[in-house]
């Protein structure tokens, strides 16, 4: 067998594995994607969720556990609350109280 023909069987062959392979690997490298062990393991503590078809069988999401948090100056009757998605829509409602009180006296004023 000439030198040539090795060269574009070696060639050949090189693209049909990383053509396989490739895909594979770059989805395991995804950094949103991990195994229920790791993700609820003690050193991360997160909450599993699985994957909407875009990780491997076996993996999915991991996100941190929400911690419940008590306010020093409660913001309109909430003294605790458990992140931000339940902080940030109470404040609005309060500030868009407070906006409609200053409103209206602005003009009554005049």
């Amino acid at each position: 067998m000439s030198f040539s023909k090795k060269i574009i069987i070696l060639s050949l062959a090189s693209i049909v594995i990383g053509a396989i392979a490739l895909p594979v690997s770059a989805q395991q490298a995804k950094s949103y994607c991990w195994q229920k062990k790791d993700c609820e393991s003690k050193d991360i503590g997160g909450e599993w969720s699985k994957s909407k078809g875009d990780c491997l069988e076996g993996y999915g999401y991991c996100t941190a556990k929400e911690k419940s948090l008590n306010l020093q100056v409660p913001i309109g009757g909430l003294k605790n609350t458990t992140g931000l998605n339940q902080y940030i829509p109470t404040v609005y409602n309060y500030l868009i109280a407070i906006v409609g009180i200053v409103a209206i006296v602005m003009i009554m004023v005049g």
